[in-house]
C-alpha cells in the first residue's frame, strides 16, 4: 500500500543525472566548502510536509533510489538513519524536511535539511529513557555525520556511507 505522503514526494522528486566531469563535489565544513575531489555519480532528492507520515515517506523513498541503484545492501542502515534524522526535523524542528540522497566515489551520502538551527547533540541515553538515541544511531551505523547551518536559517543533517560492502 502506498502512502499518501510517498506518492507525492516520489512524483515530484528531483532525479538529476551525473554531473559533467568539471563539476566537482564539495563538503560543508564550519568554516565553507571544501572541494573532495570527486565527481558526483548521481543525485535524488524530495520534500516532505511536516506530518508524522513523513517519515516513512522518507524510508520509501531512499529504499527506492538506492534500489534503482543496485545498493539494496544498504537500504537498513540508510532507512534507519533517515527514520532518525526526519524525526528530528518534525520533532525538534517543526518543519517539512527536504532529503537528499547522492554518489561520490565510493560513498553514498545522505542529507536532512529543514528549517531550524536547532543543532542534533550525540547523547548518552539511559536505559528507560524513550528518546535520546537518534544520533547515536546514526554515529554507528554511518561512516561519518555532521551538521551544516545555513545562513538563511535551517541547517542540514548529512551522514555517509561506504558503497562497497
Amino acid at each position: 500500500m502506498v502512502s499518501d505522503v510517498l506518492v507525492p514526494a516520489i512524483l515530484t522528486s528531483v532525479t538529476t543525472p551525473a554531473p559533467a566531469p568539471q563539476d566537482v563535489v564539495r563538503q560543508r565544513t564550519e568554516t565553507g566548502m571544501r572541494e573532495l575531489g570527486a565527481v558526483c555519480e548521481w543525485q535524488h532528492s524530495a520534500e516532505f510536509p511536516d506530518h508524522p507520515s513523513s517519515v516513512s515517506g522518507a524510508r520509501a523513498f531512499v529504499t527506492f533510489h538506492l534500489g534503482g541503484h543496485d545498493l539494496d545492501r544498504l537500504v537498513d542502515d540508510l532507512q534507519l538513519v533517515v527514520s532518525e534524522l526526519a524525526t528530528n526535523a518534525l520533532l525538534h524542528g517543526q518543519t517539512g524536511f527536504l532529503v537528499v540522497l547522492l554518489a561520490v566515489d565510493e560513498s553514498v551520502r545522505l542529507e536532512v535539511h529543514d528549517g531550524s538551527q536547532s543543532i542534533p547533540i550525540e547523547v548518552s541515553a539511559r536505559t528507560l529513557d524513550v528518546g535520546g538515541r537518534g544520533i547515536a544511531i546514526v554515529s554507528s551505523l554511518s561512516r561519518d555525520w555532521g551538521v551544516t547551518t545555513q545562513e538563511s536559517g535551517g541547517k542540514t543533517v548529512w551522514a555517509e556511507f561506504d558503497q562497497t560492502g
